[in-house]
């Protein structure tokens, strides 16, 4: 900044004034003080200027994983809200208990807020953030117990559009696929089979110990995951779980994730049970590979990028008005029918 004074021939406050936009200062000043300012490669410390200002433009995310396109997509709306007002986003990608290790580091770094995709099953480490007044936007799924801003798929809507769709397609003895190791699903999972009930009052819950382990063996890599993608072990956590498959007592499936749905198409086929001709099979999320699988599979396209544009925009409001009463924004789902779960159309294949 004092080789910016000196060569524009003004002061260093002068100088504050024409990087800043603040204070009284003459137009062609101010342009002379920035053009140098180019020249010489200046890069304010947004850092600094932040603390001086009580804000730092930064926004602090955080979310359990970056491997597929879903929270890629979440962070592609959440980026667009922000350039248009000078907001920067720091991501970290938490691991299980690193969750609330992180998000305090983001706060270190004096995060103006926190857009938060949390797996956390207890509401206690965010409720004594709240009462700091830290403003927080969750994303994906609420906390169980926590009042707090969230921007999410309406998840109920979601199982009751493909509970109607089955039904309509002539579907009558429904599973739900729960991966999970409790013996109900929980959060977002459990809306989904909530719709999905709600319509199929005589839907089975499909959920075994065994599949709750695929997330550790992501964890712990190694020997203790002898597969290479996701969906492998997907479908390693199915054989454990349902083989030796001697009957199939289901004339269709919604698991509840697409990698689920395609591992369990694999694991039918394998036994000799036609999809969707003897289990029509649908999943949830709407994956880029899901146009490609065979057959094609039916499933929930969440409005991804419009979650991310909600959460920042919501943010952003918050910053402006702490006591702002806390509000959920549950964004309709769409429903993408392919062949998966169409028996008649199968059929009609060469």
């Amino acid at each position: 900044m004092d080789e910016i004074a000196r060569r524009a021939g003004v002061s260093k406050t002068t100088v504050y004034r024409a990087l800043s936009g603040q204070g009284r200062i003459g137009e062609d000043t101010r342009r002379r003080v920035l053009d140098i300012a180019e020249e010489a490669g200046y890069r304010p410390n947004r850092l600094a200027r932040g603390l001086r200002r009580s804000r730092t433009g930064l926004i602090g995310v955080v979310v359990p994983g970056i491997e597929g396109q879903f929270y890629a997509r979440v962070l592609e709306g959440i980026e667009k809200a922000l350039q248009d007002v000078d907001h920067r986003v720091l991501l970290t990608v938490s691991r299980g208990e690193q969750e609330y290790e992180l998000v305090e580091s983001l706060l270190d770094m004096q995060v103006d807020g926190l857009i938060v995709a949390s797996e956390s099953d207890s509401p206690d480490f965010y409720e004594r953030l709240l009462r700091r007044r830290v403003p927080i936007v969750f994303i994906d799924r609420e906390v169980p117990g926590l009042h707090a801003d969230l921007v999410a798929t309406d998840h109920f809507a979601g199982g009751v559009l493909l509970a109607e769709h089955l039904r309509d397609k002539g579907y009558r003895k429904p599973a739900f696929l729960s991966v999970t190791d409790r013996p109900r699903p929980i959060g977002s999972i459990e809306d989904r089979w909530c719709g999905f009930r709600s319509v199929f009052r005589n839907a089975c819950l499909l959920h075994h110990p065994f599949m709750g382990s695929v997330k550790r063996l992501l964890r712990e890599g190694g020997d203790a995951a002898p597969a290479e993608t996701f969906s492998e072990l997907c479908l390693l956590a199915l054989r454990g779980a349902l083989e030796p498959l001697a009957t199939f007592p289901y004339d269709c499936v919604f698991a509840q994730y697409d990698h689920f749905a395609l591992a369990m198409i694999h694991l039918l086929q394998a036994h000799g049970i036609r999809v969707p001709q003897d289990v029509g099979v649908v999943g949830f999320d709407d994956h880029d590979f899901t146009e490609y699988t065979e057959p094609p599979l039916t499933t929930i396209r969440q409005p991804l990028r419009e979650i991310g544009l909600q959460a920042a925009q919501r943010l952003l409001r918050r910053l402006e008005e702490p006591d702002l009463p806390a509000a959920a924004l549950r964004l309709p789902p769409r429903l993408v029918a392919r062949r998966s779960s169409d028996p008649l159309a199968a059929m009609e294949q060469p």
